[in-house]
């Protein structure tokens, strides 16, 4: 998974190391921009398995690298492959924004 790079030194907490507050925030490296994304995606997935939902089309979830830096060896490379090609994918969301509550903006590209 893809996160912004850390420096020790300004971080309240070891950011490789997640510690979790008395009031259940987690500081991580990486635990919201994107880890926290990746996990709602996944949740979301299995709760409408959960319900018997049928999409109309395959749902597929991918997670690739270098997004904060441009994503030419992550997101590039894949839509170029042509397992993605045989995907025959036909909308395609970016990453989205973590949110502490229950409101989620959703962007496509």
């Amino acid at each position: 998974m893809d996160s912004v790079s850390a420096e020790p030194s300004k971080w309240l907490h070891p950011p490789f190391s997640a510690v979790r507050t008395f009031d259940g925030k987690i500081f991580a490296h990486g635990s919201q921009d994107d880890k926290s994304i990746a996990i709602q995606y996944l949740e979301a997935i299995r709760n409408l398995r959960n319900q018997d939902f049928i999409p109309v089309r395959t749902v597929h979830i991918s997670y690739v690298p270098n997004e904060e830096i441009g994503g030419f060896d992550g997101a590039a490379k894949s839509v170029q492959s042509k397992e993605f090609k045989e995907l025959n994918v036909g909308f395609m969301m970016d990453e989205g924004q973590a949110s502490p509550g229950d409101e989620f903006r959703v962007g496509y590209c």
